[in-house]
């Protein structure tokens, strides 16, 4: 019996009150873009699912098109990748490597490290978990140099 006289196990009574109403829902994901230097950066934050694959498109198309000295995109913040998300990065660092510039992935995202993993995606994209990783790749990468290495995440 618990201190108020109820059999119930006070754990199993605040299970059955939860307030459903404080679990967060999903933020819906956006991308923004910056320069720095004359490297670009890409930064996904929030979800990315189905719905946000024509937008994540573009905004790769386009970042790809100003031909930046590197592209690197930083998906620390972002919270969830479908695998739409995943082919959408995949195609953009290839047409990346097609027009001659550097791609890579900045995330230590549990979420997105998971499926990079998983599906061997960090076999085929240039991963870097470590910020100060990050700034090297993007301070020397295009600098005459094939990047060609892959750090496996």
């Amino acid at each position: 019996m618990s201190p108020n006289g109820s059999l119930r196990s006070p754990a199993r009574a605040s299970a059955r009150e939860l307030d459903y109403s404080r679990i967060p829902m999903p933020r819906e994901g956006f991308e923004e873009t910056t320069w720095q230097g004359d490297a670009m950066i890409v930064a996904l934050r929030g979800d990315f699912d189905a719905t946000r694959k024509d937008s994540l498109r573009a905004c790769l198309a386009d970042a790809i098109a100003a031909r930046p000295r590197a592209l690197l995109i930083d998906a620390t913040t972002m919270t969830f990748g479908s695998a739409s998300t995943f082919w959408e990065l995949l195609t953009a660092h290839s047409d990346a490597q097609r027009d001659g510039v550097p791609f890579a992935v900045h995330t230590a995202a549990y979420a997105i490290l998971r499926p990079l993993r998983t599906l061997r995606l960090n076999t085929s994209l240039v991963v870097h978990r470590r910020p100060a990783d990050a700034r090297k790749w993007l301070r020397t990468a295009g600098d005459g140099i094939r990047w060609t290495g892959i750090e496996q995440v």
